[in-house]
């Protein structure tokens, strides 16, 4: 990752619009309660990133760190934006979290309630109306740097968006009196209408500075990487693996793994972006990840998900065996053993057989309909409906399957898999009957559950989805066979049944992979 050089620790003075005594170092300043404050009212245990602030104009916090940031984390707050009630309503479907939060209102201003609760365990006379809300703005940012001259640990900088800094500078000191000689010496200065808070005065301002001169939002990985996660939802996260590795590559730190390592961040993880997103029935994580191993399919092959409709847990993806050619080395962690005691346990020739069982296109299925999970211990594994379809060589299929059968029976557990052939694909089920009805095709991506929880599915190289109100009833049966009974047991059973279902989407790209992880509720 490109930066720009930061300027000396101490620099002489700063063109920010304020004379040189504006400037002194503020040795009294704790940076703990700053930093406790700041965080503690922005970024309340992640459920409370629920608010953001739409519209997205004006100055970021990225725009106010500075470019060598190895790692960058922001969050956007608007007690008032629309988007942010529907985030509430989610958030709400769950009895947990009005009980933990105290918050029973849509429009409630969260750092109002997260002040008041840190304020419960200090003994700071401070009023969040007067000494906060009339300064605190609604973006904040925080950046990782490299360790700087003879540090051995990274730096940070913590951008807040302020509305009025001579405000802020009084309310600032009110709290810095609280807390005198409890907490470390911090530093802290104004950018752009931000507050830039580090672990020492002279450090804020050479940060400050440094993202004068080149802030973050002109890095062009940091550009791109962003450009492809798109909105960046209530809170956005990006880090620089190639950073963070030149940061702390040295022999001592990584010693025989450093060229493990190294091979690992440039193929699979250079740079890294994730974003949160919320809607009335979801939360989303969005992630991407840059790197050489990631590549186009040639022939834009998809996860097949045409399944029945009442399947509860599905996972697929396509040109699995391309994935174990390209990955095999990395799949082993530099450990050839590792395929030999394979080999021997389960009887496969690997990696070989392992590309015939992903073949062209891999799906794992389970049925939802009229699972009895209590059912196993008496009839065994054919009681479950479970199977899979392969787009592979179906001889070769049949072979690997009969290994894996007497294995099963030499290990005290009996497996017979029921194998057929159709224009799907070959199946292989715990049962004929679930076979057979693998070997049709069903409409379980048209239903609004899955296209609510796996977005962009019809496109998609892999994907994951669970139909918790399809699993929730045999699930808390079994809670209750094993005595589930107690108050905490009937409060998770009170959150878990609001879940509708949980999906994953994910497809590769020339240079980089997109993710996206949702948790939907019911209307």
């Amino acid at each position: 990752m490109s930066g720009a050089t930061p300027p000396p620790e101490q620099p002489e003075y700063l063109e920010l619009g304020r004379t040189p005594r504006e400037h002194k170092p503020r040795r009294g300043l704790g940076a703990g309660i700053v930093v406790a404050v700041v965080v503690a009212l922005m970024v309340p245990l992640g459920a409370f990133a629920a608010f953001r602030l739409l519209g997205g104009g004006g100055t970021q916090p990225h725009d106010v760190l500075p470019a060598n940031a190895i790692g960058y984390f922001r969050i956007d707050v608007d007690p008032s934006a629309p988007e942010k009630i529907d985030a509430m309503r989610f958030l709400r479907t769950f009895p947990a979290f009005e009980k933990y939060t105290r918050i029973d209102d849509d429009r409630a201003d969260i750092r109002k309630v997260v002040f008041d609760a840190m304020l419960d365990h200090t003994p700071c006379q401070v009023d969040y109306e007067d000494d906060v809300a009339p300064w605190l703005g609604e973006r904040l940012g925080v950046a990782v740097t490299p360790p700087a001259g003879s540090a051995a640990e990274p730096g940070f900088a913590v951008a807040v968006q302020v509305s009025d800094e001579q405000v802020a500078s009084r309310g600032l000191d009110r709290l810095r009196a609280c807390d005198a000689g409890n907490s470390p010496a911090g530093g802290w200065t104004y950018l752009d209408g931000y507050l830039i808070v580090s672990e020492t005065q002279g450090r804020a301002d050479a940060l400050a500075a440094a993202a004068e001169q080149r802030p973050l939002a002109d890095d062009e990985q940091f550009r791109s990487d962003m450009d492809r996660l798109g909105d960046q939802g209530v809170a956005s996260l990006w880090f620089s693996g190639e950073g963070i590795y030149r940061a702390f590559a040295t022999d001592e730190a990584f010693g025989p793994m450093d060229d493990q390592l190294r091979r690992q961040v440039d193929q699979s993880y250079r740079s890294g972006a994730v974003a949160f997103r919320f809607d009335d029935r979801y939360v989303e994580l969005a992630t991407v990840l840059t790197g050489s191993a990631y590549e186009e399919s040639d022939d834009g092959a998809v996860a097949d998900m045409a399944l029945p409709e009442s399947t509860a847990v599905a996972l697929g993806f396509a040109d699995g065996e391309g994935y174990v050619d390209e990955q095999w080395d990395m799949m082993l962690g530099g450990d050839p053993g590792m395929a030999r005691e394979i080999e021997r346990e389960l009887g496969l020739e690997l990696p070989a057989d392992l590309r015939t069982m992903f073949g062209e296109s891999f799906t794992l299925a389970l049925d939802g309909k009229d699972l009895d999970l209590g059912a196993l211990g008496s009839a065994g594994p054919s009681a479950l409906d479970l199977g899979l379809r392969v787009s592979t060589d179906p001889a070769e299929l049949t072979r690997i399957v009969q290994r894996l059968e007497a294995k099963a029976r030499q290990s005290g557990f009996p497996l017979d898999l029921v194998v057929e052939e159709s224009d799907a694909g070959v199946v292989a089920a715990l049962n004929r009957a679930y076979a057979s009805k693998l070997t049709e095709t069903g409409s379980l991506a048209d239903t609004d559950a899955f296209q609510t929880a796996v977005p962009d599915a019809d496109e998609a190289q892999a994907v994951f989805f669970v139909d918790f109100d399809a699993l929730e009833k045999p699930a808390l049966e079994m809670m209750r066979q094993g005595g589930a009974a107690g108050a905490a047991d009937r409060e998770v059973e009170a959150n878990l049944t609001k879940i509708e279902a949980f999906g994953a989407s994910g497809s590769n790209h020339d240079g980089y992979a997109e993710g996206a992880f949702r948790i939907t509720v019911a209307d």
